[in-house]
């Protein structure tokens, strides 16, 4: 290829990030601002766009001063920047290590355990798939206290020295380890019925060699599709996880910072600089989990295929 092509292909990805963040800044800026731009009068929604905007131009002028990186809790003024960078840790702490973890789990278990027909295992997965994740996570917490706890095994319920829980983190886990294992499954139970596969036995190849060469590399493109999918159920969840186990998170500091600034009257007045930086520091989180969580996909890919 000439230095003129690969020039202008450079500059196409150039673009099309630059578009994607250009996108992604502006989904920000308006679902920050849906408790404003959507109010009720008279018991019906009514659309405000003129408040938004103006809401927009006070983020943009506070960032001069210094006013748009400060938030209120009652009375009490706070700098987001002193207190941005544990709630972010605490996040992508809570997002990476158990979705890492699942997902190089799940494959490992998918492939490797996988039965010919679909066993009790994959209906206790489907299960555990399919019950909501507030459920989970108090069904976690009412085993650790009422169950476990009395036989002397005490696990942390509450955030630790880190701000993490290892709770929290197991409760984390359960969604991408069970989206992992399902496609896994399913990959690895489609190339079984290969022919192929079926060529491979019939010519004495041993079962580690046919699951190296065929089963194992047909897992992680399969994988790689449900990603999207298994960090958005986790996103859901790291909210339901911060707030139940008090953990010091974006998730948990959105809903509950959010909304506490304090006026005359004893009213709640919603912060639209905190949500912009909460949100965006979602979007950051998720981007670099999303990074974190494709290398444990190709640890899982080496585990089972060594390529």
């Amino acid at each position: 290829m000439s230095s003129s092509g690969r020039a202008g292909r450079i500059g196409a990805r150039g673009a099309r990030a630059l578009a994607a963040a250009a996108g992604a800044a502006a989904l920000v800026f308006l679902l920050a601002g849906v408790p404003i731009l959507v109010t009720a009068k008279d018991g019906m929604p009514v659309l405000a766009p003129k408040a938004l905007l103006e809401a927009m131009a006070g983020w943009a002028r506070g960032l001069s001063d210094g006013s748009s990186f400060r938030y209120e809790i009652g009375a009490t003024s706070w700098s987001l920047l002193e207190e941005a960078p544990l709630f972010l840790a605490v996040s992508f702490a809570n997002l990476a290590v158990p979705g890492a973890a699942g997902v190089f789990l799940g494959a490992l278990a998918g492939t490797v355990l996988r039965p010919r027909r679909r066993g009790w295992q994959d209906r206790a997965v489907d299960a555990f798939a399919a019950t909501p994740d507030f459920i989970v996570a108090l069904a976690a917490q009412a085993v650790a206290i009422g169950i476990l706890a009395p036989l002397g095994l005490r696990i942390r319920i509450g955030p630790g020295r880190a701000g993490l829980s290892l709770l929290g983190l197991a409760v984390m886990g359960i969604y991408p380890f069970c989206f992992a294992y399902r496609a896994a499954a399913r990959a690895s139970r489609s190339v079984e019925g290969s022919d192929y596969v079926a060529y491979a036995r019939a010519k004495g190849l041993p079962e580690r060699e046919i699951l190296r060469r065929h089963v194992g590399a047909a897992v992680a493109p399969a994988l790689a599709n449900e990603l999207p999918t298994i960090l958005s159920f986790m996103q859901g969840t790291l909210f339901i996880v911060e707030h139940l186990f008090g953990l010091p998170g974006v998730a948990r500091f959105l809903f509950s910072a959010a909304f506490s600034g304090r006026r005359r009257g004893f009213y709640e007045v919603y912060q639209y600089d905190l949500g912009v930086f909460v949100l965006a520091g979602l979007g950051l989180a998720y981007a670099l989990v999303y990074a974190f969580v494709r290398l444990a996909l190709a640890l899982a890919r080496k585990a089972l295929a060594h390529e």
